[in-house]
């Protein structure tokens, strides 16, 4: 809400409460992503185990009204169903955690290759006007 009023956008339709809800499920899931990768480092856990908090943790975005209702184009798909789309976003989440663990094995690879993509998504976002989105993609890549 903060950036939206520092660059001068409307903030009259966009309620504190929504917001707020929305950070904390997204923070909720990251902290329990982040422990079970800890725990797995440490102590070493099950496939199925991961599975399942991952899946929890992908979950919370469409509870908390987040998931992708549109493609913005691509492949001519403008916008997506509400039964299609929240476990397309399932889907999309686990799918990008298992990449992003899979090549974590390689040193360097794993947080060179997020830099990089964490970097051209903030471009991106910051090309279009999506500024929000643009401040998280460049935290998390600075980071």
């Amino acid at each position: 809400m903060g950036i939206r009023y520092l660059f001068h956008l409307p903030i009259e339709h966009v309620s504190p409460d929504t917001v707020f809800v929305q950070f904390m499920f997204l923070v909720a899931g990251l902290t329990m992503l982040y422990l079970i990768g800890v725990v797995d480092d440490l102590m070493g856990v099950s496939y199925l185990y991961k599975l399942v908090v991952q899946l929890l943790c992908a979950c919370l975005f469409p509870a908390s009204g987040l998931w992708l209702n549109s493609l913005g184009g691509l492949f001519g798909i403008y916008d997506i169903p509400f039964w299609v789309g929240v476990p397309f976003t399932l889907f999309i989440v686990v799918y990008i955690t298992n990449a992003i663990n899979l090549i974590d094995g390689i040193d360097g690879l794993a947080s060179g290759l997020s830099c990089i993509s964490m970097c051209v998504l903030g471009g991106i976002c910051l090309w279009f006007g999506h500024y929000i989105h643009c401040m998280v993609a460049f935290a998390w890549w600075a980071s």
